[in-house]
C-alpha cells in the first residue's frame, strides 16, 4: 500500500560533537596559555655615536636561563667567568 501523506522530515546533524570539539579547545588554550610578568633587567650599553670598538669579531649571543645559568654563544658558563668577558 502506498501512503500519500506521510512527511519527509530532514534530519539535521547533532551539534553535541561540535559543542565537545569547542570547550576541549576552550580548555586547551586555557591551560596553554601563560599569564605572568616578565622581568626586565636596566643595561647600561655603550653609544652608538664612536666607532671606538674594541670587539669586532663575531656577533655574541647571551642567553639568561632561570637559575642563573648564562650561555654565551649557546656554551654555559659560571656567571663569575661571564663578568670577566670583555
Amino acid at each position: 500500500m502506498i501512503q500519500l501523506n506521510t512527511v519527509v522530515r530532514r534530519r539535521r546533524p547533532s551539534l553535541t560533537p561540535m559543542i565537545d570539539v569547542v570547550f576541549l579547545l576552550l580548555i586547551f588554550f586555557m591551560l596553554v596559555a601563560r599569564f605572568g610578568i616578565d622581568k626586565v633587567i636596566d643595561i647600561n650599553l655603550p653609544s652608538a655615536l664612536g666607532h671606538n670598538s674594541q670587539y669586532e669579531g663575531a656577533p655574541r649571543l647571551v642567553e639568561i636561563k632561570s637559575g642563573n645559568i648564562v650561555s654565551l654563544n649557546g656554551t654555559e658558563i659560571p656567571l663569575i667567568s661571564f663578568q670577566m668577558i670583555k
